[in-house]
């Protein structure tokens, strides 16, 4: 729901990549979702509600750096990604249960922090500003997570009675 897009649960901590010839530095997001049409994948690292999203102290005046924790995150998924692009067609090769899977460009959503432990203008438009412009990955907050939870349950409740069946493929794209 927080991707946009009609991903699925793919896999909880799987491997994409990256080991050395010593058996290290192997890259484990958290979890790969993935499309259901068109089966790429999609990135999501999770880290605690309790992490910190900006300095304490502003940069410059009013313009907040964003925390090692942030960056830290931002960084790790952005490895992931070029670690599993750069690693799919072997991935895919040695897949035991050769699932479909492709890696066009690959996503990612990193759940971090609380918004409302922003509670200065300043702070909200640095970390706003911050995440507006981070190229194919969102950061999303706890509280945003829950508040969007939240609109998605009341919409269901107000519509309940007026549900109607989902029509198939077939009923959507008939040709005349």
């Amino acid at each position: 729901m927080f991707t946009g897009s009609p991903y699925v649960q793919f896999k909880n901590q799987p491997y994409v990549g990256g080991k050395s010839l010593d058996n290290s530095n192997g890259q484990y997001p958290d979890f790969l979702q993935k499309n259901k049409i068109t089966n790429n994948i999609f990135i999501v690292e999770i880290k605690a509600p309790k992490s910190i999203l900006l300095e304490n102290s502003p940069y410059r005046n009013t313009v907040y750096s964003v925390s090692k924790e942030l960056s830290g995150a931002v960084s790790q998924l952005l490895t992931q990604k070029f670690t599993l692009e750069t690693s799919i067609a072997s991935l895919k090769h040695n897949a035991e249960d050769k699932a479909e899977m492709e890696a066009y460009n690959v996503q990612g959503l990193i759940v971090i922090g609380k918004l409302s432990e922003l509670t200065e203008k300043p702070r909200v438009r640095s970390f706003e500003l911050y995440r507006n412009n981070q190229k194919n990955l969102r950061i999303m907050t706890y509280d945003e997570c829950l508040e969007q939870l939240k609109s998605f349950v009341d919409l269901l409740e107000k519509n309940s009675e007026t549900v109607r069946k989902i029509p198939d493929d077939s009923e959507i794209f008939e040709e005349d």
